[in-house]
């Protein structure tokens, strides 16, 4: 629901719990980051780097020298063979959406649901004499495609944001192993000249607060679709 100073150490022994038991075998991972708000950077990126083996995560950049910062992935990661989707909606912000982004530009997973709220930029807290505080907005944060967040966030490639005709109409071509490239006309993919972002692909999937059940059946029917999953990455 948020990312705190916990938030990462809790995420590892979930998947070290996965790893030890993983019953009838383990289909895949779901991330659900609907209505995250967000928190702190450096836990963002600390759960990123779980899956992540190497590579970029996620980078600051901004008039001070100090604020350009590069943050990589150490090496090593968890259950690199399991498949993994990402559940975003208009209220997955900040460090939902460093998380969801890093997975994405990297490959390493699919995102489903409506386009996230695009909160990009980087914030310090400053301590006043007076026992007060300002916030000051001094980065701006950078995908590893290049992509800035802010006021443009993550468009995904299964788009939710439809009426329940569309969405039913989704969810029966996932069903039936559909292909990704025709699940739901101008719903389904919003893949472009630009695969990051298009505002086209945003207007087609605007963003919505709503947390649908039909979000979490059709993640579970891509992770079954290894061809459509291929495709969604």
């Amino acid at each position: 629901s948020g990312f705190n100073q916990g938030t990462s150490r809790n995420v590892r022994r979930a998947l070290e719990q996965a790893t030890r038991d993983p019953g009838a075998g383990l289909a895949g991972i779901i991330l659900d980051l609907r209505g995250n708000p967000g928190g702190l950077l450096d836990q963002a990126v600390a759960v990123a780097d779980l899956f992540l083996g190497d590579g970029r995560i996620i980078s600051t950049k901004g008039r001070h020298s100090e604020s350009n910062q590069i943050f990589d992935a150490a090496e090593g990661k968890y259950l690199a063979g399991v498949p993994m989707a990402i559940l975003i909606n208009g209220k997955s912000a900040s460090a939902a959406e460093i998380l969801a982004v890093a997975l994405r530009d990297r490959g390493r997973a699919a995102v489903l649901g409506t386009t996230s709220y695009g909160k990009g930029t980087v914030q310090t807290i400053i301590r006043l004499p007076n026992s007060g505080e300002m916030i000051l907005t001094w980065a701006r944060l950078h995908a590893p495609s290049g992509q800035t967040l802010h006021q443009q966030g993550i468009v995904p490639v299964l788009c939710t944001s439809g009426d329940d005709q569309q969405i039913e109409f989704l969810l029966d071509r996932l069903r039936s192993q559909g292909s990704a490239t025709a699940l739901s006309p101008g719903r389904a993919t919003t893949a472009t000249t630009n695969p990051h972002f298009s505002m086209d692909g945003r207007d087609a999937c605007p963003p919505s607060p709503a947390q649908r059940p039909a979000d979490m059946e059709a993640a579970r029917l891509l992770l079954a679709n290894p061809a459509t999953y291929a495709r969604s990455l």
